[in-house]
């Protein structure tokens, strides 16, 4: 009887879920995210499986308790989401939920690996990994209540550039608001109103504004006058999420006073400085071979005292040279997304891959910044990062 229940329970959970997904479209993100949601439908299910078949009594019950309540808050973000509007306290509250659960899901996958190769050898029950699973459990809700209680961090960095013909220029950089339930209207105004308090010169944001359903007419409208409503010039390069709405977000964006660089180049005087800015197009397929020539043939003029590079991926930015570029922004990572920063280490899944993940870096004689995302709730979940208002103050070094 329980082992039917549950064989019930996860699949109408997942096609629940699935519907929310594709309730947006059918875009490669609405694939990706459906691969990704099966594979944690999966791993709950396996393990459901294994508690009936290994565990007996008050145990068993509470792990089936367990695992049947993180399935079912795999499905609250994409319900939600499908509704097309902010949610109420419960949906946020729901949504909250989802995040330990999704990052479980990866915990639990990275502890079930190795379970089954030593099960198979020891005789243990092969889909119950019994005590190995409390350490996914406390990575599961430390990382998440890691990232989501402290809200966004100010991180500032100092970056010394010797062409600038005034003292100083403060950048703020955005990046990857995914602007929806997840990171709603309320959200976005006071993130604006604290941007506009560090009192920047310049503001950059480096895609991905919107998340997955963002397409009726009007949904922008409450994005677009947040931004546009910042006292300094706004410029903005589209992401991946952005591309499915452009054909009506990026008009938008552009009547409103943003500076849209869709491989596009724009020069503005910013106090004393002449800044130049190139900002590259986003391409589903073949960014880095799409976008090589038109970096390389984005020449700023002579008499630019700054020169910014906007990309969304930041794999684009290794192919900024000194001569044509002072600073790369980019954005996408999402800060790991996967981090033991939690625990005050510098490391993510990224990292260990020697991609750029998050922070200031200077390479090839360019300073390169990695935005590690603002938005709140979503997938892939944040698991031991936190969002961040990234500060660049821009400096003349000193003479002697």
């Amino acid at each position: 009887m329980a082992l039917t229940a549950w064989l019930l329970l996860v699949p109408l959970a997942w096609c629940v879920t699935l519907r929310g997904v594709y309730a947006g479209g059918r875009t490669p993100n609405d694939h990706l995210m459906a691969g990704v949601i099966t594979g944690c439908f999966g791993l709950y299910g396996l393990l459901g499986i294994g508690a009936l078949l290994a565990l007996e009594g008050l145990p068993g019950v509470l792990a089936l308790l367990g695992l049947g309540l993180g399935a079912l808050l795999l499905a609250p973000p994409f319900v939600i989401l499908s509704r097309r509007r902010e949610p109420g306290r419960i949906g946020w509250w729901l949504m909250l939920g989802s995040q330990p659960a999704y990052a479980f899901a990866f915990w639990g996958g990275c502890t079930f690996a190795p379970w089954l190769a030593w099960a198979g050898a020891a005789g243990d029950p092969l889909l119950w990994p019994g005590h190995w699973l409390w350490p996914a459990v406390v990575l599961s809700i430390w990382g998440s209540v890691f990232a989501l209680a402290g809200g966004e961090l100010v991180r500032r960095h100092l970056v010394e550039l010797p062409g600038l013909r005034g003292s100083r220029l403060r950048v703020v950089h955005l990046s990857d608001i995914h602007f929806g339930p997840g990171f709603p209207a309320r959200l976005l105004r006071a993130q604006c109103e604290r941007v506009a308090g560090l009192e920047p010169d310049l503001v950059v944001v480096t895609g991905d504004l919107v998340g997955p359903f963002s397409d009726a007419p009007g949904e922008h409208d409450a994005l677009i006058e947040a931004l546009a409503a910042l006292p300094v010039p706004v410029l903005f390069c589209p992401g991946n999420h952005d591309m499915p709405r452009w054909d009506t977000m990026g008009p938008a964006l552009r009547a409103a006073g943003i500076t849209v660089l869709d491989g596009e180049d724009v020069l503005l005087e910013v106090g004393d400085e002449r800044v130049w800015a190139f900002g590259a197009a986003f391409h589903w397929g073949g960014a880095r071979r799409e976008n090589a020539a038109a970096i390389d043939g984005a020449r700023p003029p002579d008499d630019a005292s700054l020169r910014l590079v906007l990309v969304h991926d930041p794999r684009l930015l290794d192919l900024l040279r000194p001569e044509a570029a002072d600073v790369g922004f980019a954005g996408h990572t999402h800060g790991g997304p996967v981090s033991l920063r939690m625990f005050g280490l510098p490391l993510s899944i990224l990292r260990l891959t020697a991609s750029h993940d998050h922070g200031l870096h200077r390479r090839a004689g360019v300073w390169h910044h990695v935005h590690a995302g603002n938005w709140l709730i979503g997938m892939p979940p944040r698991i031991g990062t936190v969002p961040e208002i990234a500060v660049l103050e821009i400096l003349r070094p000193r003479s002697g």
